[in-house]
C-alpha cells in the first residue's frame, strides 16, 4: 500500500508539482523527519489512536471517519501557508483520509497494527519527500 501511494505521489509531483509544494519543509532536517518524527511522532501515534483504540471501540468505519476529521485543521493550515483554496482542500483531505483510514484498518485487521504503522509512515514519508522536491523547485 505504501509503495502504491509513493508511486502515486511521485507521478503527482511530476505532473503537478505545485500541489505538493509546502514551504514549511524547506528548513527541516530530512533525516530527523524521515527516521524519527514521521514514523514515531505521527504514524505510530495516529495508528495506536485510530487503528488501536478507536477501531476497537467504534469499528473501522467510525475510526476512519474520525481519522478524516482529525486531518481537517492540518489541511487548512497547509492550505493557508501555501496559498491554496481552503474549503476544497479540506473536503479533499477528509475524503482521502477516510479512504486511507479504511485501507489502514483493513491492514490492521489482516496483518496487525505494525503493518498499519509501516504503511502510514511510508505514505507520510513519500508526501514529505514530495513536498521537499516540489518546494526546492520554487
Amino acid at each position: 500500500m505504501a509503495g502504491v501511494a509513493a508511486g502515486v505521489v511521485w507521478i503527482g509531483v511530476r505532473l503537478r508539482p505545485g500541489l505538493f509544494a509546502d514551504t514549511r519543509v524547506i528548513g527541516t532536517r530530512p533525516a530527523y523527519e524521515v527516521l524519527l518524527r514521521i514514523p514515531v511522532g505521527t504514524a505510530s501515534f495516529e495508528e495506536v489512536l485510530f487503528r488501536g483504540l478507536l477501531q476497537a471501540a467504534w469499528g473501522s468505519a467510525g475510526s476512519s471517519t474520525a481519522f478524516g476529521a482529525w486531518h481537517v485543521l492540518p489541511t487548512l493550515q497547509t492550505a493557508a501557508v501555501n496559498g491554496l483554496p481552503r474549503a476544497p482542500s479540506a473536503a479533499a483531505a477528509v475524503v482521502v483520509t477516510v479512504a486511507a483510514g479504511r485501507a489502514l484498518a483493513s491492514l490492521r485487521a489482516r496483518y496487525g497494527l505494525a503493518a498499519a504503522v509501516v504503511a502510514h509512515a511510508g505514505i507520510n514519508i513519500a508526501g514529505y519527500l514530495a513536498a521537499r522536491a516540489a518546494s526546492s523547485n520554487r
